[in-house]
């Protein structure tokens, strides 16, 4: 192992060459991530001549020129993954080859440098949507002055937790406005390698007020002035369950004396702004000390 301070410096102090698939790309093993897993990393060479790249070493994440968090839709934010000179020297080996048609692959778990207080601090990043950026070299003969730095940049990943909804629990509707009374298709899909459990009484719904905040609205009568006995479906990773709402809401249960006593009343929903909302549990262990019951959201819709 070499101290490469120097060359860490150029390589960072070089302009950035982004490529893609078809040349020299980044492929990760899984779309989505839990805190505390590792991301299988491949720098795959698809070109025709030898690529250089410190990830084909004996410290392959020290090729990791950024590691970005998307902070508002397509707003990316570089997250510092390592201490780096002046603050600490830099101890990272040479870059390995990469011959034509072969991957250097790597293990690395997600930490975010937080500072040198009290020795090198480190934390899992917070869940959200994230991509990386590896260096590599393309090197024409012996020469060091005629070798060129590149990088190029992973596709997005998820990293989190079972709080983390946004793409491991799909809930699609098939409109974004519906005429008075029609029929609401609603699709949720497990896309998670887990074994979800769903609410047993199905999807609950939510209005916008005039403030922009959500307010939910009763589907059925709920405990305590009901006691609704029901199973707790469970979703198989990759299925999916279809459903529809038909703009019924719950407004009460009959009264003593009136022809519906003691059935639930129904009412057509009022014109305004609604989304869908599925309570869900992730069972990732078997004995069930991490089950806890998250929530999914669909895009908002209106009714007219």
């Amino acid at each position: 192992m070499k101290y490469n301070k120097l060359i860490l410096i150029l390589s960072i102090c070089f302009s950035a060459h982004f490529v893609y698939a078809g040349e020299v790309e980044i492929s990760l093993d899984k779309a989505h991530y839990f805190v505390g897993e590792k991301v299988k990393v491949s720098l795959v060479n698809n070109t025709d001549d030898s690529i250089y790249s410190v990830a084909q070493s004996l410290t392959p994440a020290f090729a990791m020129q950024s590691f970005e968090f998307e902070k508002t839709p397509n707003v990316w934010e570089r997250i510092p993954i390592r201490c780096e000179w002046p603050d600490c020297s830099v101890d990272f080996d040479t870059p390995g080859e990469i011959k034509a048609g072969k991957a250097a692959t790597f293990p690395w778990e997600p930490k975010a440098f937080k500072g040198i207080k009290d020795g090198i601090q480190y934390a899992s990043p917070e869940a959200g949507n994230y991509r990386m950026t590896i260096s590599y070299q393309i090197r024409q003969g012996n020469d060091p002055s005629q070798w060129t730095q590149h990088t190029v940049r992973s596709e997005e990943f998820s990293l989190g937790n079972a709080d983390l909804t946004v793409k491991d629990i799909d809930l699609q509707i098939d409109k974004d406005k519906y005429s008075k009374g029609e029929e609401v298709e609603i699709v949720i899909k497990n896309n998670l390698a887990d074994l979800i459990a769903l609410d047993g009484l199905g999807f609950d719904l939510q209005k916008k007020d005039e403030a922009g905040a959500w307010n939910g609205i009763p589907r059925h009568c709920s405990w305590p002035e009901c006691d609704i006995d029901h199973d707790v479906p469970q979703l198989e990773p990759g299925k999916s369950i279809d459903t529809a709402w038909n703009q019924q809401i719950y407004v009460g249960m009959g009264k003593e004396g009136e022809e519906d006593a003691g059935r639930m009343k129904y009412a057509q929903a009022e014109p305004g702004t609604y989304r869908i909302v599925w309570t869900y549990q992730v069972r990732k262990d078997k004995d069930g000390t991490k089950w806890k019951w998250e929530q999914v959201y669909s895009k908002e819709f209106n009714i007219e």
